[in-house]
């Protein structure tokens, strides 16, 4: 059997997670309910509505290039042939099919072991924190830097291949163009191929800067405080965290037990733990004869300091570091993985700890009818709600608001049934639409 009918026979498992835990979801919820997701529906309509000829009131498409633009425009298009519900379900199964098809592609090009590389890939990839938060646009890009790197590398820096990663990094998450930045211009000062890789970057750099002197600026508003350094690097490292297997999903203001909490934190912390010792044990055991870090362990190494450096906020952003620390712990994995050079075990306790983690988060979802029949039925607030003092915030452990726009599926549903335009505000307005109470500030 060929690597790559291992690596997709090895995706089944992830795939039957991904059913069952969202079929759970959906029976509890009424939709596809991740913490943001619901507002992605709402705006899919608002784009509906207006592609369909109806004035709109609350939203325009813009006139300029936008990061975070293929989510939103693959929700739209799927809203325009179904009903808001149907939408969202579809959407999320595309994002999850890229996701496990970039995995297997990586894996297949790589000759790793799939049944080891897949489960770890995948975790980190498809199910960590952005998939429950419903980060539709930032996982497609860090799909797209997975296939990526399943490139060959005497084909990586060139002009047309540099142009169509950038581009669609770009169009998917303004932290996935960064990272996608940065590991191209690490490849291209490895492989003395700087000229064609800024050939290729130019028509992505220029709707980047297109969309910086157009779009209005945010304001820098501390929306997550640290008391102090020792706090600071624990919320890093708690930060990094987020990328393993567990998550603590939340419904009607009911999370996890604490047991289950802490249980799930172990396992969290010993994935991104055995992460860290393949990375010295490749520096260490390295061939004399070859480089200490090659170009995607040093394009890692580069995305992990930046991630670990930024701010707790940073322009109405909580951790923008997190969306560096994925591709960082993703672009490891792959190094320490291709290295040939791991002890056996060390790959498998990793791959224990990940699968522990999806495990404690099954248990997570089972629980969600007990945690909606206990906790506060009334509609959660549709803007997001945490504490800004990120102690407090320990006593919830890798938590998403599963029903934090349950709101604006309603809405979103509501205006579907009725066949009217929908009338409420946008909550944000990041990406193709903007809100119309805004329009013209800042173009």
């Amino acid at each position: 059997m060929t690597t790559t009918r291992r690596a997709l026979l090895a995706c089944i498992p992830l795939l039957a997670f991904a059913v069952v835990t969202l079929s759970i979801i959906v029976s509890v919820t009424g939709y596809i309910a991740l913490q943001d997701y619901g507002e992605w529906i709402y705006q899919a309509t608002v784009g509906r509505s207006i592609l369909s000829g109806q004035e709109s009131e609350v939203g325009y498409f813009k006139n300029y290039p936008v990061p975070y633009a293929s989510g939103q425009l693959l929700l739209i298009g799927l809203a325009l042939v179904a009903s808001p519900a149907t939408a969202g379900i579809l959407a999320i199964a595309a994002q999850i099919l890229l996701g496990l098809a970039a995995v297997a592609f990586v894996v297949s090009r790589r000759d790793l072991s799939p049944w080891v590389a897949v489960p770890l890939l995948g975790t980190v990839l498809v199910f960590s924190s952005g998939f429950w938060n419903g980060y539709t646009g930032f996982q497609i890009g860090m799909a797209i830097l997975l296939f990526y790197l399943g490139v060959p590398e005497s084909r990586r820096t060139r002009a047309v291949p540099v142009a169509v990663v950038s581009l669609t990094a770009f169009a998917s998450h303004g932290f996935a163009y960064l990272a996608i930045v940065v590991v191209v211009a690490t490849f291209a000062v490895y492989a003395r191929q700087v000229v064609s890789a800024l050939i290729g970057g130019l028509p992505s750099a220029g709707l980047a800067l297109w969309y910086v002197l157009a779009s209005p600026s945010e304001p820098n508003n501390e929306i997550l405080s640290t008391d102090s350094p020792a706090q600071f690097v624990a919320y890093k490292i708690y930060s990094a965290a987020k990328a393993g297997g567990y998550q603590n999903l939340v419904v009607n203001g009911q999370g996890d037990e604490r047991p289950l909490m802490a249980l799930g934190a172990v396992a969290n912390v010993l994935v991104v733990a055995t992460v860290a010792l393949m990375v010295v044990h490749v520096l260490v055991r390295r061939h004399p004869r070859g480089p200490r870090v090659g170009a995607e362990l040093a394009a890692g190494l580069a995305l992990l300091v930046l991630g670990l450096a930024m701010p707790s906020s940073f322009v109405g952003l909580v951790n923008p570091g997190e969306r560096l620390l994925v591709p960082a712990l993703l672009l490891c994995l792959v190094s320490a993985l291709s290295s040939g050079a791991l002890p056996h075990w060390l790959p498998r306790v990793g791959l224990a700890a990940a699968s522990a983690g999806l495990v404690l988060t099954g248990v997570s979802a089972a629980t969600l009818v007990h945690k909606a029949d206990t906790g506060e039925a009334a509609p959660q607030d549709p803007s997001p709600s945490f504490s800004t003092d990120a102690r407090s915030r320990t006593e919830s452990l890798f938590a998403h608001r599963l029903d934090q726009m349950e709101t604006r599926f309603d809405l979103a549903q509501s205006a579907w049934l009725t066949g009217e335009a929908p009338s409420d505000p946008m909550v944000w307005d990041t990406a193709m639409l903007g809100a119309s109470s805004s329009r013209g500030v800042g173009r």
